[in-house]
């Protein structure tokens, strides 16, 4: 029984509603969910424990890498093996829904996710419902060839118009784009070699990532050197990657196969007049054919590597222009200006992202909004002021705490000195920071170029008079490369995108608050978006023949019926009764009126706790009030590690983390946050919310899925011929940047009962930056012992797999890795035992947007502004090559939700 479309599709509608922890679907399945959250728990439990890993040492043989990277990844495992199992609140290996997993994107858009206040409407916004089309999906075949057979739809459902944020490229069939490879190298100011500039090895291959802003300075260079060389760039238009990649739509008269260097001098922003060598050299046509031929039926047998040349060469056509005005970051252009100022050193940077896709109805092109946060440039001491809220650094006396707040806000981000001067002409130099050291200006010895020991501060006196009296107050910035630099002297570049793991919970709310836009209006800034971009590049188009059409597709979709759901029930797993519980409150509202506040939150929480089948005792073992402080908090945690929970109340703060860090890592007692103005003033329906999650954290279950919505159900086809399933999230996550010496992490959750409610779960580590997991068998046969032990011995007769984090490019090699590691792992249990696998590529990091064409009410008269939960797509703008649809199987309140993208090639069906 091979699954059909519709079976596939509503499997991964139901385990996106399998979620114990809230009664509410989420936008991803619940078994990714889940491994994406564990992932992300041993990341975390890594960076705590700062683990000595080796570091990469140049020049290394292959040999000695090998031998480095299986040290570092055994010292993982060896601690994540320690205190996963330890920590509390999860219960070790065989967990219930317990975390919070999947729900950072529902209700969102464009990444953003979270909930707020109903945004204002911006106005003199193009209307797109005016402006959509619906397309064609292009017909594969013709007169004496063999067609592809088309992808079967699916038919469960009713049908939903729809508008995407896809608009089609036309004129791709007759172009050809000239290819040529650009290396560009930096003479060194003392004479010693030169600096790589670009992506590195010649003749069109990939090579090295290129920093965003060294990309905008390759630009420059690339951009003086054609206004130079008029033999080869006269009147010629071109696009340049910034990396490697350079596209002409004629062959430059001038550059042949052999390559050419040319000697560009150039005055970047602030630096001295430098020479940069340029290295030119043609490498092949690339054409469209692989696409014409496909479309046109006389290649039906093209994969997606014959789809990619063409690919990359028209992003890049496209990006080019409008990344001439715009701060790129990644794939996202955004803004310079109109940014709107954020606590904590940020600002709120908007832009627009865009891609090309090959789709069922050809090649387009896809734009959304982008919001992110900037790191507010200028001064280093402003930027410590800001952070420290202080007015005036050179009277403020730094102690202990706020050398390590600054030390952790700083890490990482680049800034420039200019106290060096060139013909009297101030000049830059780029450093990346580490940390604030205690050590001051006048203390800070080294020895100088003459041999002579001198103070940094002796030094600066002597070479750079004009630097004034530095501040004796403050603590010295250490750099990566071990230099120590004066406060004073050291500016933050702007632009800088705000690290992740530096975002608090306010920066956050202040990105979703400026992101939020209802459907309507969203699509109208896409469009405008969509507009601008066709006018930069319109000329850099027509050179090589292409026109963007600035209408976006109309299509119809389906909307799945949800399934049933059993809850609210006693007979469900109601988790451990919580007989020994305490109360601690950091919060100094609540301590001004401590036993009202209590008096009136918890009688009402325990009561409806017990509704739904949680025993709580009626007073707790302790409840105190300490003032605010990371040391109260480890100290109050400690003491009451042998409690059921504690139950802990905060204001609006960032310590939240060590709360978490503490209980669930450090001392292993569950711990339950509760925001101070909830307590006070609790908002309706927050009782009910608060005990669902607390009933997950005990290994409760609140929800199930009725047992005909089951996957099982659907495997078997009829009752009699129901299959054991078991399900399967599996994701990798990788070390950040600087941290290439830390392996990457691979978590793998399996359902291990019948309800899908119960996963076990097992962390390992790898090989930084390998995505492919080489050791699965291993990990599987953990699953397969648990399923074992939980169901009398018995294994599993199908497999369903979702994996996450997978990209295009390693769709295959995941199929030819991975899967072949579930049978090896049966073997090592039970020698050839027959079972079925379903494995899926679940990519949620996309920007395909859809909104509800017809405007249309609830049944209250409100506007339904979103699209519904269930709505799934799977033709017309899905890639002509692959078995795959997209899913929206939540529904959000005021902005585009976020859809996954679930990819059923693998829809294999084995008998392995």
């Amino acid at each position: 029984h091979k699954l059909t479309r519709d079976e596939l599709q509503q499997i991964s509608y139901h385990m996106c509603h399998a979620y114990c922890r809230c009664p509410t679907p989420i936008s991803i399945p619940v078994p990714v969910a889940y491994a994406d959250l564990l992932c992300t728990r041993a990341k975390i439990v890594i960076e705590a424990q700062n683990l000595p890993f080796q570091p990469r040492v140049r020049g290394e043989s292959a040999d000695e890498k090998r031998v480095r990277e299986a040290a570092n990844v055994q010292l993982l495992n060896a601690n994540v093996e320690a205190h996963m199992n330890g920590r509390g609140g999860g219960g070790g290996r065989g967990y219930s829904g317990g975390g919070g997993g999947g729900q950072r994107g529902r209700g969102g858009g464009g990444g953003d996710g979270g909930s707020g206040s109903r945004p204002p409407q911006r106005p003199n916004v193009p209307d797109v419902r005016a402006l959509a089309q619906r397309v064609s999906q292009l017909a594969i075949g013709g007169s004496g060839t063999t067609p592809r057979e088309p992808t079967p739809r699916g038919t469960l459902g009713a049908e939903i118009e729809l508008i995407v944020n896809l608009y089609p490229i036309t004129g791709w069939e007759q172009i050809s784009l000239n290819l040529y490879d650009i290396d560009i190298q930096l003479r060194r100011n003392d004479g010693h070699g030169f600096v790589q500039m670009t992506a590195g090895p010649a003749g069109g291959q990939n090579a090295r990532r290129v920093r965003d802003e060294r990309k905008a300075d390759n630009i420059r260079v690339v951009q003086r050197m054609a206004t130079e060389w008029l033999e080869a760039f006269g009147g010629l238009l071109y696009a340049f990657d910034g990396q490697k990649f350079l596209y002409v739509s004629q062959q430059l008269p001038t550059v042949m196969e052999a390559p050419i260097t040319r000697a560009v001098t150039l005055q970047l922003d602030g630096f001295p007049e430098q020479t940069f060598e340029v290295r030119i050299q043609y490498v092949r046509a690339v054409s469209m054919a692989p696409l014409v031929e496909y479309f046109s039926g006389h290649n039906p047998a093209a994969n997606a590597e014959d789809f990619r040349e063409a690919q990359q060469a028209l992003e890049i056509v496209m990006r080019y222009m409008p990344a001439q005005s715009l701060v790129t970051v990644g794939r996202n252009l955004f803004l310079r200006d109109g940014r709107r100022q954020g606590a904590d050193n940020v600002e709120i940077a908007v832009g627009h992202s865009q891609a090309i896709y090959v789709t069922k109805s050809g090649v387009t092109a896809n734009f959304d909004r982008a919001f992110t946060l900037m790191v507010t440039g200028g001064p280093l001491t402003a930027f410590i002021e800001r952070e420290l809220n202080i007015s005036d650094i050179r009277n403020y006396r730094f102690t202990a705490e706020d050398i390590r707040r600054v030390s952790a806000r700083i890490n990482g981000l680049t800034i420039y000195t200019n106290h060096r001067l060139n013909n009297g002409v101030a000049q830059k130099r780029n450093f990346i920071m580490n940390l604030m050291v205690a050590e001051k200006v006048h203390e800070h010895t080294f020895t100088d170029g003459n041999g002579q020991s001198v103070t940094l501060e002796e030094y600066f006196r002597n070479t750079y008079p004009h630097t004034g009296r530095l501040l004796r107050n403050v603590g010295l910035i250490k750099a990566r490369n071990g230099n120590h630099l004066p406060v004073d002297v050291c500016h933050v570049y702007p632009n800088q995108p705000m690290p992740r793991r530096m975002e608090t919970p306010e920066m956050t709310q202040q990105k979703t608050s400026a992101s939020s836009q209802d459907p309507s209006t969203r699509f109208g800034l896409i469009q405008q978006s969509a507009e601008e971009v066709e006018a930069v590049s319109r000329a850099l188009m027509a050179s090589f023949g292409l026109e963007l059409n600035l209408v976006p597709i109309k299509l119809t979709g389906r909307r799945l019926s949800s399934p049933r759901l059993l809850g609210d029930q006693r007979w469900l797993e109601s988790g451990r009764p919580l007989n020994r519980w305490a109360f601690l409150n950091y919060s100094q509202a609540v301590d001004n009126n401590f036993q009202t506040h209590y008096d009136m939150f918890f009688p009402e929480l325990i009561r409806n706790a017990r509704q739904i089948g949680i025993t709580i005792a009626d007073q707790p073992v302790v409840k105190v009030s300490h003032r605010l402080t990371r040391e109260a908090i480890e100290a109050d945690i400690a003491e009451h590690r042998d409690l059921d929970m504690i139950f802990i109340c905060l204001p609006v703060t960032p310590i939240y983390k060590a709360v978490k860090r503490y209980g669930d890592r450090v001392y292993g007692v569950a711990t339950q946050c509760i925001l101070d103005q909830n307590l006070m003033r609790t908002p309706r329906g927050y009782f009910r919310n608060y005990v669902y999650k607390t009933k997950a954290r005990i290994g409760g279950q609140n929800q199930v899925l009725a047992p005909e919505c089951r996957p099982s159900a659907l495997l078997g086809g009829n009752s009699d011929q129901q299959r054991s399933t078991m399900v399967v999230g599996v994701d990798v996550i990788h070390s950040g940047a600087g941290l290439n010496q830390c392996p990457s992490i691979a978590a793998s959750v399996a359902s291990i009962d019948s309800a899908f409610s119960i996963y076990h779960e097992t962390v390992a580590g790898q090989p930084p930056n390998t995505e492919l997991i080489p050791t699965y068998d291993e990990m599987f046969v953990r699953h397969l012992e648990a399923y074992q032990a939980k169901n009398n011995n018995s294994l599993p007769q199908s497999v369903i797999l979702f994996r996450d984090g997978v990209s295009d490019g390693q769709l295959d090699q995941v199929l030819a890795v991975e899967i072949p590691l579930i049978r090896k792992a049966y073997d090592s249990i039970r020698k050839d035992f027959p079972f079925k696998v379903t494995a899926f590529v679940v990519q949620k990091r996309h920007h395909i947007r859809f909104m509800p064409f017809a405007r249309t009410n609830d049944a209250r008269g409100r506007e339904i502004r979103n699209i519904p939960a269930g709505t799934v797509v799977d033709h017309t703008i899905t890639h002509p090559l692959r078995d795959e649809f997209h899913l929206c199987s939540h529904n959000g309140l005021l902005w585009p939700s976020v859809l996954a993208l679930f990819i059923t090639d693998f829809n294999c069906n084995f008998i392995l």
